[in-house]
């Protein structure tokens, strides 16, 4: 029973341990830009900003997106 607790009590420890050295701030860069998409012909839905292909199997498409 003892060797037990001892044990819980060593893996807690070090998992204690091993969060505390892992967490580590960090803030995001301040970068103004902007993603727009180039809605291609066959898009399902116009409206949508994210590609929505009807497409063929096996076909393959560039997309095309603008940076600012």
């Amino acid at each position: 029973m003892l060797k037990k607790i001892s044990f819980t009590f060593t893996t807690m420890l070090i998992l204690a341990i091993a969060v505390s050295l892992g967490s580590i701030k960090t803030w995001a860069s301040e970068l103004n830009f902007s993603v727009e998409t180039v809605i291609p012909e066959n898009q399902i839905n116009k409206k949508l900003t994210y590609f929505d292909l009807l497409m063929e199997p096996s076909k393959k498409q560039t997309l095309e997106i603008v940076l600012r």
